[in-house]
């Protein structure tokens, strides 16, 4: 599906080189005054998220206590992920999306495709200059948080590898910090991580496991895409960067590493011992519970000599986390909608991140029933809370409009409870006798030749 000879000259996809190129475009604000890992850079970002008009990610380069520089807010916005994981050849994750052949129809076909692709990993040649560190009490971990159980890890690529060998998976994971040489992993219930780490758990061996910060942008963001099981994320990462991802061999384990990181923690995860990971303040505005996590044992922590530590400020939206949560739909949406014909657009508002709200927009037809049915059924969908389903008369990307026609409805109608979520049809306006209002085209025409004579300004267009 790409040329690795004709794109990895035009547009280098690791890390430093993405940073450098979204430097160039004045899209990185950097910090020079010294600020404190612990709660104090957090809320300046927070601050400047929801304050600034500027969307930028922001470069602190002195954090008290730490050498290297910590660079947050990096996936902020879709544009700026559009440029961090895309190749040159494509400018959006839509476009690269429908540009699929025409017979991969659905978003199943495309990852069983995507198993089959070969020579999308490649092995390094010569590798930046590494300094081996003593701990991870070196590392700028931050709390976000007043009430945080202490540092964390937000932006690490966490890859480890089936027990027979076969599956490797890679999970942004929060990782919070228990001294220099331990760690606790939270893996999500039901992710690939806590699946995998199960078949060790039950064998009673350790898991090697690899963490890495700061490594091609592609990869970081298809560690939180939602694949199907045993879907590889190094292969989507190559896919969308169109260009291998770079490894190199670790004599540590069995676990690719990939070339380019600012870091990379190897250790193992203990079959038995345990540490309580949080209270951590997530993206839905409230402190996680306590719980018991997996604990890492680091083994080797190396870094570039000239690092730069990703970090992620988690919380509310406005936030990097929403936005990520986001985009997803922009790339599977093309494919949902080869397979289901009726499907016009999906808008998934971040304020409901991560998939707890679609507002989707049907063409209506006889097959409506059935493809509503489709649609609640789909994986991606799977931990939605609430699904609206509109008629192609509504932008969805207008939420004021689609709440406007949901509460011009009969509730008793329209509001059903299904698998665990709400759904709300509002579809069915133009049932019955109840019939739209719409401008008279005639008089629609009349007023486009005649604007300007009203001195009335530029155009403005009709939204009903």
């Amino acid at each position: 599906m790409f040329s690795p000879s004709r794109t990895s000259k035009l547009f280098p996809s690791t890390f430093r080189d993405r940073l450098n190129h979204l430097k160039s475009s004045n899209s990185v604000c950097v910090v020079n005054t010294g600020v404190d890992p612990r709660l104090e850079l957090a809320a300046i970002v927070r601050r400047f998220v929801h304050s600034a008009n500027i969307d930028a990610a922001l470069l602190f380069n002195h954090v008290n206590g730490c050498k290297w520089p910590v660079l947050t807010n990096l996936f902020s916005s879709k544009m700026r992920i559009n440029q961090l994981v895309g190749g040159q050849t494509f400018s959006s994750l839509f476009e690269l999306s429908d540009t699929l052949d025409k017979g991969i129809n659905s978003f199943t076909l495309f990852s069983t495709w995507l198993q089959g692709q070969e020579d999308l990993v490649t092995v390094a040649g010569e590798l930046p200059a590494q300094d081996e560190l003593n701990g991870l009490d070196q590392l700028p971990a931050l709390q976000v948080w007043p009430k945080d159980g202490g540092h964390y890890l937000s932006m690490a690529v966490v890859i480890c590898r089936a027990l027979d060998g076969e599956e490797l998976s890679c999970g942004l994971y929060r990782v919070q910090v228990h001294g220099n040489r331990l760690a606790t992993i939270h893996w999500r219930a039901g992710s690939d991580g806590a699946r995998l780490f199960a078949s060790y758990q039950n064998a009673g061996v350790a898991m090697p496991v690899t963490i890495v910060l700061g490594c091609e942008p592609a990869l970081t963001y298809s560690a939180a895409f939602p694949l199907p099981p045993g879907c590889s994320e190094f292969n989507f990462a190559a896919f969308l960067q169109q260009q291998p991802i770079m490894i190199h061999d670790s004599s540590n384990s069995d676990i690719p590493v990939p070339a380019t990181s600012e870091f990379v923690l190897e250790g193992v995860v203990s079959a038995k011992q345990q540490m309580y990971d949080g209270p951590f303040g997530n993206h839905q505005g409230f402190y996680t519970d306590k719980v018991l996590c997996p604990l890492f044992e680091l083994k080797q922590l190396t870094a570039r000599k000239d690092a730069i530590f990703p970090a992620s400020i988690v919380g509310p939206p406005p936030s990097e986390s929403s936005v990520i949560g986001a985009s997803f739909i922009d790339f599977i949406l093309p494919l949902m909608q080869r397979e289901i014909e009726q499907l016009v657009d999906i808008y998934m508002p971040q304020e409901t991140v991560y998939h707890g709200c679609a507002l989707i927009r049907l063409r209506v037809d006889a097959m409506i029933e059935q493809v509503k049915s489709q649609i609640i059924q789909a994986p991606m969908f799977r931990n939605s809370k609430l699904l609206v389903f509109v008629d192609e008369y509504i932008d969805v990307k207008a939420p004021a409009r689609v709440l406007w026609r949901i509460m011009n409805q009969s509730l008793n109608d329209v509001v059903q409870f299904k698998g665990g979520k709400m759904v709300i049809d509002a579809t069915r306006w133009n049932k019955g006798a109840r019939r739209l209002l719409n401008s008279d085209p005639d008089t629609e025409q009349l007023l486009n030749k005649r604007w300007a004579e009203y001195g009335l300004g530029s155009m403005v267009g009709d939204n009903q």
